[in-house]
């Protein structure tokens, strides 16, 4: 399997020599499968032009098709070597994009890093928002681990 991923790991690099191409596969391996275009330029900061480019190029490197990637080993792989502090920027800007989702909201603060108390406030509003309780409990759950 490790020579797989290494081979995975050269493809990915190969492609990201292009900027644009490389915070294009950056944001796709932050965000949920199934997402708007839109949001994905928003989190990999480009504009709608810059990521469609992009994803023709990944395209063309046997990465992405139709937004997705080809193999769930590709984004594995992407995620696995993505650099702590750009996880992070990347999460802070998802949380931004995704301030209005109580669901993504949780999903992206353990990567964005807030401070304890900016953490427990997002997760607590998140929580308070929500009609479903088992999910609101699982946000207070979560909310928890940032209580002082």
């Amino acid at each position: 399997m490790v020579f797989i991923e290494a081979l995975v790991e050269w493809q990915i690099l190969e492609a990201s020599g292009n900027e644009v191409a490389r915070r294009v596969l950056e944001a796709r391996v932050m965000l949920p499968l199934s997402i708007p275009e839109r949001i994905w330029a928003e989190v990999a900061d480009l504009y709608p032009a810059q990521l469609e480019e992009a994803q023709t190029l990944l395209e063309r490197h046997n990465l992405v098709r139709s937004g997705e990637f080809v193999h769930p080993l590709f984004r594995e792989v992407r995620l696995k070597t993505l650099r702590p502090e750009r996880r992070q920027a990347l999460a802070r800007r998802a949380l931004q994009v995704f301030q209005d989702d109580p669901m993504a909201v949780a999903d992206f603060v353990r990567d964005a890093k807030p401070s304890n108390k900016e953490s427990l406030e997002l997760l607590l509003r998140s929580a308070n928002s929500l009609k479903d309780s088992i999910q609101a409990a699982r946000l207070l759950a979560q909310a928890v681990e940032y209580a002082e």
